[in-house]
């Protein structure tokens, strides 16, 4: 959450029409994910790298817990393999 919301103040004013993309590709990051969407634009979920830390069937739990969850705030949300 923390580096999403430095990624907005670094972009200044004249950033305004660039958006700040989440990468989810931690464990911290899953637990932070609501806190996350709040400031970011859109998340990009990187199964390969959350892979290291869950296993199979809580990776597959997580990712449609984070799909479901961002969809509702109307955040895009992508996918990595």
């Amino acid at each position: 959450m923390k580096d999403v919301q430095e990624a907005r103040y670094a972009r200044g004013e004249k950033g305004d029409r660039l958006g700040v993309l989440a990468k989810i590709d931690n464990l911290e990051g899953v637990h932070q994910f609501e806190s996350i969407l709040k400031y970011a634009d859109g998340v990009i979920i990187v199964r390969n790298e959350l892979a290291f830390e869950l296993p199979p069937d809580k990776l597959m739990i997580a990712q449609k817990w984070m799909i479901q969850t961002a969809n509702m705030e109307s955040v895009p949300v992508f996918i990595q393999s």
